[in-house]
């Protein structure tokens, strides 16, 4: 067993696929697992030495190392042990994601790059002595995998045939990119052509996040997908700024109009990837609409899902099997135990792979002293030293929540709860004479009767959840920085206390 430091950028951490991935590690590594997180404020005041191996995961993103702080790239490069990345979407800067597997020693790297096209787009004169294993983008969470069958609606009862949320990615993407909204485009130009029930958007206001998105899937009889990825390789982010200068000068250039000027590059390579939106509709029991290709050989077409062409040509053929609603929930049965019950994309099967990969790197290496479960503490009091970037949330290690709180919202109230200081008491307002007619007052009722309907003063506002744009712009109340001084220097008095 070894002593291995997960590092992650909190950042990413408001989506439940990336919880999902990272959580995995702690839940069926058999190796000793730790985490930290890094940004471009981190400043560790530890050393990585006590671990054999560092993990970066992909929320690190390497191709914008700049994103990290000059501290954390220094204490990962003079690391003496092994190192491993997890990058995906390597087709953005993929010079600079290689510069960066070269600048911090990067020894083992977990791609989402076909094996038979890893030489091609990572050569080994570029990086010697760099190991390479093909993997997917996510799996199927153990949540996923115990949902009760019996809790979900019969297909025939959902009410919505279709439903689907996609997003524009822009031409610069490809093939891949486009049909991500074009199939949406043209399944909802059919519905209501046919005056099929659907739900079927792609603009940001319409997105689904946490626990909204299983409830809207299982709605749903069918829900659209396409191959994830994109076969457009931005060696030197070259394309993406002239994309960008052209739209700016062309702003309603069409896809067809623009795909020539990439048409050799999809011919290079097929990235297209099963997304983890699949897993989810499959253990939802939602039957699966795909647009033809691979999908890392995760489905079988025509047995677990329906398959419509790229140029849409049986669209109505699909909307016709739709109807029956027996042969419908028969697939989705079949989806779910080829592709969940199996167990065959499980995260437990993805750790197996990681912890023997990192041992077949190792082999020979004698691990170093098992770390107590204390030092976890000790580690995140330790990162403390960087500068708060996340003011409701020090995403540094939130393991111990994630066993109490499923999901994102909930973990965000409970730290809130846990690390603020009691609100001041209300200030007493003296009574008004008696010639002055009284200003009306909030009334707060008991829970078991209704409110009053009163003039009611701008409340105080209550924390919510950070959204991404917001993110940035967020100012600490001092009280809070207070609040987490106290709990960061009693984190280090206890855990010191207990060391020998």
């Amino acid at each position: 067993m070894y002593n291995v430091l997960v590092l992650y950028n909190g950042q990413s951490m408001f989506t439940p696929t990336v919880q999902d991935y990272l959580d995995a590690f702690r839940r069926y590594s058999a190796n000793n697992i730790h985490f930290m997180h890094v940004d471009h404020l981190a400043k560790p005041a530890f050393s990585f030495d006590d671990y054999d191996a560092l993990i970066l995961t992909y929320s690190c993103r390497l191709c914008y190392l700049e994103n990290m702080s000059p501290h954390v790239r220094k204490a990962i490069a003079n690391f003496r042990g092994l190192k491993v990345a997890f990058p995906q979407d390597e087709y953005q800067e993929t010079n600079k994601l290689k510069d960066g597997i070269r600048e911090l020693g990067i020894k083992l790297v977990f791609t989402c790059v076909p094996e038979e096209k890893i030489a091609w787009v990572y050569p080994a004169s570029e990086l010697p002595g760099v190991r390479f294993r093909t993997v997917l983008t996510g799996y199927v969470p153990v949540q996923l995998a115990r949902m009760p069958r019996n809790a979900l609606p019969p297909s025939e009862a959902r009410k919505i045939w279709i439903g689907h949320r996609g997003r524009n990615l822009g031409h610069r993407f490809g093939d891949l990119g486009f049909y991500k909204s074009e199939i949406g485009y043209v399944f909802q130009a059919a519905c209501e052509r046919r005056r099929i029930p659907h739900d079927i958007a792609w603009t940001e206001e319409t997105r689904i996040y946490q626990d909204k998105w299983p409830a809207f899937v299982s709605s749903c009889r069918a829900t659209l997908g396409s191959p994830s990825g994109s076969n457009i390789f931005d060696w030197d982010g070259s394309i993406e700024r002239e994309w960008r200068e052209l739209m700016k000068k062309h702003p309603n250039m069409t896809y067809q109009e623009y795909r020539p000027r990439i048409a050799d590059k999809e011919r290079e390579i097929d990235m297209g990837q099963v997304s983890p939106r699949l897993f989810e509709a499959a253990a939802l029991g939602t039957v699966l609409i795909l647009l033809e290709g691979s999908y890392s050989d995760v489905v079988k077409p025509g047995e677990d899902c329906l398959i419509v062409k790229q140029d849409f040509s049986n669209i109505d053929d699909v909307l016709d099997r739709l109807s029956d609603g027996k042969a419908m929930a028969a697939m989705a049965d079949r989806a779910y135990a080829n592709i969940i019950a199996s167990g065959n994309w499980s995260y437990d099967k993805f750790l197996a792979i990681v912890d023997e990969e990192i041992g077949a790197t190792l082999q020979g290496r004698m691990a170093k002293p098992r770390l107590k479960a204390s030092d976890q503490s000790l580690v995140e009091a330790m990162a403390f030293a960087s500068p708060n970037q996340y003011p409701l949330a020090l995403w540094l290690d939130v393991s111990h929540l994630r066993d109490k709180v499923p999901r994102h919202e909930g973990q965000l109230k409970e730290i809130v709860t846990h690390f603020a200081p009691p609100p001041p008491a209300p200030v007493e307002v003296p009574a008004a004479a008696p010639t002055v007619a009284p200003v009306p007052v909030e009334v707060i009722a008991p829970a078991t009767k209704p409110a009053a309907t009163v003039v009611a003063p701008t409340p105080t506002p209550v924390a919510q959840p950070v959204t991404e744009a917001a993110r940035s712009s967020i100012q600490v109340p001092e009280q809070f920085k207070a609040g987490f001084v106290r709990v960061k220097q009693t984190i280090k008095d206890v855990v010191m206390a207990k060391r020998p």
